[in-house]
């Protein structure tokens, strides 16, 4: 549901940062966001070259689909705005917007005049509101007001709300694209929690040296993880390696096994004894983005 702006929105911001040696960049890549319940609405005056003198109204109840996520300066970090995308139902043409306050601060409901196309690291806020495929807006001049953001953790924003008045070719008093935009998400779920576990029983395979060795994995929400891990053995005073790298679709409710063999490294293979295993389990939460992990590491008993 938000690939069209994480394909096209994204994409316009941050290459029309690096060609004016900009400072903002997209947060975190989200998945699986929890779709927004939005409107949006616009006014264009003749001559306005983004609305081109038109009237529009989008919401999700109408079928339009809404994506959203944070702004930060890329320098330090620095939390710097929201980004809105909107598709409205059975169209190709996207509006994007984006709300970003003065450098070194965060976004918080207020009115923010002497806006400019993105402020690359000044004290101005920034603004712009596009429509893909359209005319450019240069020079861009205006102010917004936010009346409404709630922030979750990472990417997330909980409601937003503002309006917005923009004028192109640096002249205040000309044509003006005016609106506002709003969206709400429900409470963000709790963030992706992983559990690992490696069996104390493995098995060999005397006449190729491969071995054998399971485990589990857990989580509290589902999640594509993935599982690598290393096994290490001496074997004749010589260090026997071997290497994997294998791919769970883990559910929640219950533990989720895993089942590697694993072809040693050199002419040399594993021995019934034990072994040293090291594994890591890696996911992104669903919702965030964020990366999760867990490593572990036991001695397996190889049986032949």
């Amino acid at each position: 549901m938000r690939s069209l702006w994480s394909r096209v929105a994204t994409a316009a911001v941050l290459s029309a940062a690096c060609a004016a040696g900009g400072v903002l960049a997209a947060g975190p890549a989200q998945a699986a966001l929890p779709d927004p319940v939005g409107t949006f609405t616009a006014t264009s005056d003749p001559g306005d070259s983004v609305g081109g003198g038109g009237t529009y109204a989008e919401s999700t109840a109408a079928g339009a689909v809404f994506s959203y996520g944070r702004t930060y300066y890329s320098g330090d970090g620095t939390a710097a705005g929201v980004r809105v995308g909107i598709t409205p139902a059975g169209a190709s043409q996207a509006w994007q917007l984006a709300f970003i306050a003065p450098a070194g601060q965060d976004l918080v409901p207020g009115t923010y005049s002497g806006a400019v196309d993105y402020p690359y690291g000044s004290t101005s806020p920034g603004l712009n509101v596009q429509r893909v495929g359209y005319y450019y807006c240069p020079e861009l001049t205006g102010s917004f007001t936010v009346l409404e953001v709630v922030y979750g953790t990472d990417n997330y924003v909980r409601a937003f709300r503002a309006t917005f008045e923009q004028h192109c070719d640096g002249d205040p008093t000309g044509p003006a694209l005016r609106g506002e935009v709003r969206f709400d998400n429900p409470p963000q779920p709790p963030p992706l929690v992983l559990g690992a576990t490696i069996r104390p029983d493995g098995a060999v395979d005397t006449a190729t040296g491969q071995a054998t060795v399971t485990g589990t994995v857990t989580c509290n929400q589902p999640a594509d993880l993935q599982v690598s891990g290393t096994i290490t053995q001496v074997v004749r005073r010589s260090t026997v390696t071997g290497n994997w790298f294998l791919l769970v679709d883990c559910t929640p409710g219950a533990a989720v096994p895993w089942t590697v063999t694993v072809t040693p490294q050199g002419s040399v293979g594993f021995k019934p004894g034990g072994a040293d295993v090291r594994t890591l389990t890696h996911g992104n939460d669903p919702v965030t983005g964020a990366a999760v992990q867990v490593i572990r590491s036991r001695v397996v008993e190889l049986a032949p």
